[in-house]
């Protein structure tokens, strides 16, 4: 049952509304140029729509806050938007319009989260756990052209350490965006008040423990050795390292003896979880495991050749490259002669050995 305290609150609003709309200051008719604006969902602290779609991240046992926000949209004196998330994983809990781009006053119609109204006689049948809606008017005032700010607020307790997405609950009519039922709603009065035409930007994903491990057993080989790398590493996507240890022991195929044993301790930055690369120098043999990992995908390749750290200061850079260069040609004859550039071992400098070394140009080498 609605309280009879927040009734009474809302009909004195609404009859000043309508007071106010039937005098002479209503709204004007207007002929203006169509604006078809974004409606996202963007960091808390900004107040427009990111080119793209961002990333969340937070810990169990946290709140994550995010805006819905609008840009570039006609006119508007009123919304109705429904933010859907997995409830197990991101569980809405506050919804607020504080800063809301909508001029006061304003009149909530009904505000409804996890499927409990919050304000209003009772939520639909869209209203599930999940979701945060807020349908909210101004009354007797609308927002000037182009308009871009913030439509409202949701906050969300972070459950679990799985990634969830966050976007707009499904099965509304009337909304604009056009041709789907995405409960997003922007309205705009031009004589008449109709949704106006919209697109939305949906978030990525919202990865709530931005930390994934990868782990691997997998071996590579090159030239009658075997390379067996055991690893578990630790992905930070938001600090963009990596961390972690890769046990590696070489083989030597024709006697079965372990020619070099280690564990590297593996502590890096990286620039894209798409492409994470280093390499790992295996000892007096001079060659090297390279390393490529996805932390998206889990996925891990090796490879080995002669290590394309070529001078051994922990970086393929351009004096390797300089060094692979001057060597260019050469065979164990030539007085130029550089066998730690004869990547490929093949006994010649040859243009193999350069394009291995432009692959892993820039690559960290531990050794």
């Amino acid at each position: 049952m609605v309280p009879v305290a927040f009734l009474k609150k809302q009909l004195i609003l609404l009859s000043l509304a309508i007071l106010f709309l039937s005098g002479s200051s209503s709204f004007p008719t207007r002929v203006s140029a169509a604006q078809l604006g974004v409606v996202c969902i963007a960091s808390a602290i900004t107040d427009g729509c990111p080119q793209t779609s961002p990333v969340f991240s937070g810990s169990p046992g946290t709140n994550l806050t995010v805006a819905v926000n609008i840009q570039g949209s006609n006119s508007t004196n009123g919304f109705d938007i429904s933010i859907l998330t997995d409830p197990s994983v991101l569980k809405p809990v506050a919804i607020d319009y504080t800063t809301t781009v909508l001029p006061s006053p304003l009149f909530v119609v009904v505000e409804c989260i996890n499927g409990h109204v919050v304000i209003g006689a009772r939520c639909s049948a869209t209203d599930v756990p999940g979701v945060a809606r807020l349908a909210i008017v101004s009354l007797g005032v609308e927002t000037t052209q182009p308009t871009t700010g913030n439509l409202f607020t949701v906050t969300f307790n972070i459950l679990s350490t799985t990634s969830s997405t966050i976007g707009y609950q499904t099965g509304c009519t009337s909304t604009s965006i056009t041709g789907t039922t995405t409960c997003v709603t922007v309205t705009q009065c031009n004589g008449a008040c109709s949704p106006q035409s919209l697109t939305v930007i949906d978030p990525e994903f919202a990865q709530n423990a931005p930390f994934q491990t990868i782990t691997f057993d997998q071996n590579a080989s090159f030239q009658g050795v075997t390379v067996n790398a055991v690893g578990s590493l630790t992905v930070d996507s938001v600090a963009k390292t990596i961390t972690g240890t890769v046990n590696v022991n070489v083989v030597n195929d024709a006697t079965g003896a372990v020619i070099f044993s280690k564990m590297f301790t593996v502590s890096l930055s990286f620039d894209s979880t798409d492409n994470i690369r280093f390499g790992l120098a295996l000892g007096p043999s001079g060659l090297a495991l390279a390393c490529f990992l996805n932390a998206k995908s889990q996925t891990t390749m090796l490879a080995v050749t002669g290590n394309p750290d070529i001078l051994h200061r922990g970086h393929v850079d351009i004096v390797d490259a300089a060094t692979l260069a001057f060597a260019f040609g050469s065979t164990p004859s030539s007085p130029n002669w550089n066998p730690a550039a004869d990547l490929n071992r093949v006994g010649q400098v040859d243009i193999s050995d350069a394009a291995q070394l432009a692959m892993d140009f820039d690559m960290t080498v531990l050794s």
